[in-house]
């Protein structure tokens, strides 16, 4: 049944939902359950939340719409309904907006919304989260990003571990010591006064020696792409907004000539923007520091890669970087799909890693 609000004419076509035209709510009884524009429903407030994480696009139209305010009024939730209403008003970023809904709905119901499950490494100390096996959507469609990152498919991962956070400078001190391994470039000035930001000047290698020390490895390109959007082919790990949504910065990349639009010109600590997490609660990403994957590297490879836990190429003369970094000033660079790469043995100043391992 198609409704129209008696003042202002607008149609609401759906289910019954506020009107934002005139601020009045058009009321209509059972309306149970919440559908959701992709054929889903939800019964309940769990039903809700999982599929505002599992869908976040379509979520962001129903929030902006009223649709949620309407449906959580009909089930006797008026108190949710309001804080709906509320963020609408008052949140100039939407995808933000989003966010705070979906952590009222946490508050509420603490259970089905439970936190990533973290572990940590008993040798470097590093927070791991938990990735459930699970398909998710990987690269790019035919002629709308670069070639390398085409075609666009559907991938199925077993279970894994992945760094919360980039290894930082005082993890890969705590590696030197107890191995001896040469120091990065520049060590001397980073190590001293930057303890909690990524660790630098590491080649492929060096990488390599590290998670082995501590018990993990590099994640594959592809586990670190899931990782990174989720399972619903998301732009940025935090959705498809910009960087700088709402004058609020996700990501650390160069803002301006200098780079200190957001107040950094170099490497920052690895939980400065917790906006920009992704749907896992993994942190940076998008930016800081590129970041070595296990994977040789080729521009074709998508077009015959197995859809089960692809490793990448068995040879190459380059290993998969992933993420952007500090010296980027193009946030096409800071998109969950794009693909760098550089020879294993190459150091960088804009190059890090993080680790995973086997569930």
């Amino acid at each position: 049944m198609a409704l129209k609000c008696s003042k202002c004419g607008a149609a609401n076509p759906d289910n019954a939902r506020f009107c934002w035209n005139d601020g009045e709510k058009l009321i209509i009884v059972g309306t149970n359950p919440f559908r959701f524009r992709d054929g889903n429903s939800a019964m309940t407030l769990a039903e809700l939340a999982k599929h505002i994480v599992q869908n976040w696009s379509d979520s962001i139209e129903h929030l902006y719409q009223g649709d949620f305010g309407v449906w959580l009024s009909s089930i006797g939730r008026g108190d949710l309904s309001m804080t709906a209403r509320q963020i609408v008003a008052q949140e100039r970023d939407q995808y933000l907006g989003l966010e705070k809904f979906l952590q009222k709905l946490e508050d509420d119901t603490p259970s089905p919304l439970s936190k990533p499950k973290e572990v940590i490494n008993p040798i470097d100390d590093a927070a791991m989260i938990l990735i459930l096996e699970g398909e998710f959507l990987m690269g790019s469609p035919e002629g709308e990003e670069y070639r390398n990152e085409c075609p666009q498919r559907i991938v199925y991962l077993d279970a894994y571990h992945i760094d919360k956070f980039e290894v930082t400078n005082a993890q890969y001190r705590k590696f030197m010591k107890a191995t001896g391994h040469k120091a990065p470039d520049d060590w001397s000035y980073t190590h001293a006064s930057q303890q909690n930001h990524p660790v630098v000047g590491v080649s492929w290698y060096d990488a390599v020696a590290y998670a082995q020390w501590a018990g993990k490895r590099l994640p594959t390109e592809a586990e670190w792409e899931k990782a990174a959007r989720g399972a619903d082919g998301r732009k940025y790990p935090w959705g498809n907004s910009p960087p700088n949504m709402g004058a609020s910065y996700r990501a650390n990349y160069k803002i301006d000539k200098y780079g200190t639009g957001h107040g950094y010109s170099y490497t920052t600590p690895v939980d400065n923007f917790p906006m920009g997490a992704s749907p896992y609660g993994v942190m940076d990403m998008a930016g800081n520091v590129w970041e070595w994957c296990a994977d040789w590297y080729h521009s074709e490879y998508y077009r015959a890669a197995p859809k089960k836990n692809p490793a990448g190429p068995s040879s190459g003369n380059a290993r998969v970087l992933r993420g952007g970094g500090w010296v980027n000033d193009n946030t096409h660079y800071l998109r969950c799909a794009f693909r760098g790469s550089h020879p294993p043995s190459m150091k960088f100043s804009y190059v890090g890693f993080r680790c995973a391992s086997t569930y």
